[in-house]
């Protein structure tokens, strides 16, 4: 009897469709120490090897294993998540789920809390019950641990606050609501009732192959492990896949060489930064609060400091010369353990341990100081700027006109914005000149028009979006990249942009009246009034220009081989 399986590298990943009996093994082993691989020659002699090697089946471990659900969502947590699943931004995730929070569908948004209420959890096992079947139901309720710095767990967890609501019903609660709101919501909802359902339960086999040239000097260790999802549990809310299988193997079992492949890879480079990422790095250093991540990320991209490309963050020149610029003269300031006191310290004062006027005594006088120090004595750090052989148009006017010495004319140099790059004069101030640098899609014409070019283009707030190039005439526009040979007609487009129109009506808000402006106005003036004396100061996040390489190293790295056998 034979077995489907599927080819999937040591990471998991699903390389291809296999025929039955066949599995991938990976090399793991060379005389019974961990393979290290560090010449080109050493993989060739190890692949002649495994070629006239005898390949034997020495152990076949089966073993239970259980996974428990993730917690419920906290702020960051909800970030990342809305991040990696449909590539909301921050700011996009926790507007939308400010506006679920404004209908009453969830619990407050901004929080550091695995904490649930308990008439919350009870209602939630209730309906584990009554829709999967009490086998669905763990016998406790579960609870998690706080794991964030300085959490301060002031808010439950965020979780639905009616489970019969589904996300087909999230429309009707209010006329703003869009499919974004539908995907937010049904995330936070089957994360909620996840978290409180029974440990999924996995089969998996773990085989090891001893293989060995006849007369050969040595052998060599091959692994490989499958697994089965014996019972769903909780992973009945979120599928991930097929199963990893592999066939039926047993001790003593002999294999063929079905195929054999090596692999060499180049030392990468740290991921850089996406919005996932970045929120999950600010919670780990403990700079900032649930309330604040949107906001730092927003000042340093309207800031011009880093610009977003492919939903991943790269640090513009005149961010990494701010970040510089800060890392010598405020060194302290920029300490990554420095912001993450200064927090403790203000959770210090919220829970009465500190006075807030010596916590703030302390930080402020010396920075005062040394800002104006640095504000006298440091030189000023130009923007750098990439340099180019073309002449300056203006400037060359100027010399034509006998004006300027030909020698003192500036060249065009590209320098970065906040809408991007553009070309100045390396004259600047002196000479004014720009110009926008147009960037556009190869062998790609408008969609509609036919006869503009697809220009990429960027809002002030950094968010790339694509337009022709004979805007006004044609007016088409797309946050979405269009893939090559799409076409366009104009009624097609009209109807694009009545939708677009109906989207923005739902998010206009009502002006009050201007009797009402004019109450609401006077009752905030009293009110500052009388806190003005006892108001508490405001935090204060730093917010530090992290610079990734994406240069790629030198050095050469080759990875484990990949055999695959099968049965004879």
């Amino acid at each position: 009897m034979t077995q489907k399986a599927q080819v999937f590298s040591k990471e998991g990943k699903v390389l291809a469709k296999t025929p039955a009996a066949i599995a991938v093994f990976s090399l793991e082993k060379q005389d019974d120490k961990k393979l290290a691989l560090k010449e080109k020659s050493q993989t060739e002699q190890i692949v002649a090897d495994l070629q006239e090697a005898e390949y034997r089946v020495t152990a076949v471990e089966k073993v239970e294993r259980r996974r428990q659900s993730l917690p419920p969502f906290t702020t960051s947590l909800l970030q990342q998540a809305a991040a990696t699943a449909f590539g909301f931004s921050v700011k996009q995730t926790m507007t939308l789920a400010q506006q679920l929070y404004e209908e009453g569908l969830i619990t407050y948004h901004r929080t550091d809390s695995f904490n649930l209420a308990v008439s919350a959890v009870e209602k939630a096992r209730q309906y584990i019950q009554d829709t999967f079947g009490a086998e669905f139901l763990p016998k406790e309720a579960r609870h998690f641990a706080k794991t964030a710095k300085n959490a301060q767990e002031a808010h439950e967890a965020i979780r639905v606050t009616d489970l019969t609501i589904s996300k087909e019903m999230v429309l009707e609660k209010s006329s703003r609501f869009t499919e974004q709101h539908q995907k937010l919501y049904d995330l936070i909802w089957r994360r909620f009732l996840a978290s409180q359902m029974s440990e999924a339960v996995y089969d998996q086999t773990t085989v090891q192959v001893e293989a060995k040239k006849p007369g050969g000097h040595h052998k060599y260790g091959l692994k490989v492990v499958g697994s089965v999802l014996k019972f769903a549990g909780w992973r009945k809310l979120f599928q991930t896949g097929e199963d990893a299988l592999i066939p039926d193997l047993a001790v003593n079992d002999l294999l063929d060489l079905h195929d054999l492949f090596s692999l060499q890879k180049f030392t990468q480079p740290p991921a850089r930064y996406n919005d996932a990422s970045l929120v999950k790095e600010l919670e780990k250093r403990g700079i900032g609060r649930p309330s604040t991540y949107a906001s730092i990320i927003s000042v340093i991209v309207e800031r011009g400091y880093v610009e977003r490309q492919q939903r991943k963050f790269f640090a513009t020149p005149i961010g990494m010369t701010v970040s510089d610029f800060l890392l010598e003269h405020f060194p302290d300031l920029m300490d990554y353990d420095f912001t993450a006191e200064m927090e403790e310290d203000l959770d210090r004062i919220s829970r009465g341990e500190k006075e807030w006027e010596k916590v703030i005594d302390v930080f402020y006088k010396p920075l005062a100081k040394k800002i104006a120090s640095v504000s006298k004595n440091a030189d000023r750090v130009a923007v750098p700027v990439e340099e180019t052989d073309e002449l300056c148009p203006e400037c060359q006017k100027l010399v034509a006109a006998g004006e300027l010495p030909a020698k003192e004319a500036g060249k065009v140099v590209i320098r970065s914005g906040r809408f991007g790059k553009f070309k100045s004069c390396s004259r600047f101030p002196d000479c004014k000149y720009t110009e926008n640098i147009v960037e556009t899609l190869p062998d790609q014409k408008c969609p509609l028009c036919q006869q503009g070019d697809i220009i990429v283009r960027n809002t002030r707030f950094g968010k790339q979006f694509f337009g022709c190039s004979r805007y006004p005439e044609c007016d088409w526009a797309s946050w979405k990249k269009p893939e090559p040979g799409f076409r366009l007609t104009a009624k097609e487009w009209a109807e694009v942009k009545r939708k677009r129109e109906e989207w923005k009506a739902r998010f206009k808000k009502k002006e009050p009246a201007a009797e009402e402006k004019t109450v609401k106005t006077s009752a905030a003036a009293k009110t500052s009034k009388k806190t003005s004396s006892k108001s508490r100061p405001q935090k204060v996040a730093k917010v530090g220009v992290v610079r990734r390489t994406s240069k790629k190293t030198a050095s050469k790295k080759v990875t484990s081989k990949k055999v695959t056998a099968q049965t004879k």
